[in-house]
């Protein structure tokens, strides 16, 4: 702990710590969500789902160039008629530092515990325990042009050692502003591979590529 406090003290003046720390934001929120579906042969509605969220963060904001939070959040969705019930709690404890003028760094921890109240067709379970890691950097080239990136990689826990598998995505964005135009490109990949001896999944990739214009008049 004193080796921690020393170097926050070493770094106090190119963080900003000088200027006063904030209290702390806390968010609470709860959410309920009622879904339907439509009969097609009579045209009624009927009673899909309802599902509660109940989510909480606390947000410290050290400086201007440095912040970090804590999330979490608890769902539950009851299905009426067919469906899988299921519950989830998920953590995210995160940092946001702004490592100069132009550059930015997002770090961020996740974790998640999924329940479900039924067993696959097996009859085996299919609750899991997610986590991971993603890290996140923006550059300012210059005025009205920025590129980001992204690297995340999660880990899916199932109790079913068959289905455990292991994720690695990465992203880049770029965007552009050209008077009153705002181009944007991005690129996403995703690669999949089993976790464990025992796993049955297969190797697959994803990749996604987008492109966006956006006209703001008032700019």
């Amino acid at each position: 702990m004193q080796k921690f406090l020393a170097l926050l003290l070493i770094l106090s003046p190119y963080l900003g710590f000088s200027e006063g720390i904030k209290l702390p934001v806390f968010t609470t929120r709860y959410e309920i969500a009622y879904g339907t579906e439509e009969d097609e042969d009579e045209g009624s509605l009927i009673p899909s789902y309802l599902r509660h969220t109940a989510f909480f963060r606390v947000k410290e904001e050290f400086s201007d160039k440095f912040s970090s939070s804590l999330q979490l959040r608890y769902s539950q969705k009851d299905y009426f008629s067919t469906g899988s019930d299921y519950s989830y709690i998920y953590l995210n404890p995160a940092v946001d530092l702004e490592l100069t003028d132009k550059l930015g760094l997002d770090f961020g921890l996740f974790s998640k515990w999924t329940w479900f109240n039924d067993l696959d067709g097996s009859g085996l379970s299919k609750d899991l325990f997610s986590f991971g890691a993603r890290v996140e950097t923006g550059y300012k080239i210059k005025k009205g042009l920025k590129i980001s990136s992204f690297l995340k990689g999660l880990f899916n826990i199932y109790d079913n050692p068959e289905k455990r598998r292991q994720d690695y995505s990465l992203g880049i964005g770029v965007t552009a502003r050209m008077g009153e135009f705002l181009f944007g490109a991005r690129y996403r990949g995703v690669a999949r591979f089993p976790l464990g001896s025992a796993s049955s999944k297969l190797q697959d990739f994803y990749n996604l590529g987008a492109l966006s214009l956006t006209w703001d008049p008032n700019k």
